[in-house]
């Protein structure tokens, strides 16, 4: 399988976007932020309601996906924001780390 638009970025640079994909709010309840550890499949995180409104396409590449630090993803109902990120580590437990970040994107947007 081969990919276009893929991006390899440092831990900095990785935190600096995140910073910016923080930043995008809504009312409307229609971002999805959610941590894909591997082996996990979508449908394994989120409900069934919710997991009807991500694309069909979007899905199976994210099942296709199998990076060895799970997958983040950004997905915005309306398709103007849709990332996949294989971060380059994850500690959820040390302050400051990706892992805090991204868990607190996730418990923010869920």
């Amino acid at each position: 399988m081969k990919f276009r638009g893929i991006e390899t970025l440092s831990p900095q640079a990785v935190q600096a976007y995140l910073s910016k994909l923080k930043s995008i709010q809504t009312t409307a309840g229609d971002l999805l932020t959610a941590y894909l550890p591997q082996g996990t499949r979508l449908s394994g995180v989120i409900s069934e309601k919710v997991l009807e409104r991500v694309e069909e396409e979007n899905r199976i590449l994210l099942d296709r996906l199998e990076p060895e630090t799970g997958l983040v993803l950004f997905y915005d109902f309306h398709r103007m924001v849709c990332e996949a990120i294989a971060p380059p580590f994850l500690s959820l437990s040390q302050p400051g780390s990706l892992g805090t970040v991204l868990r607190s994107l996730c418990l923010k947007r869920s």
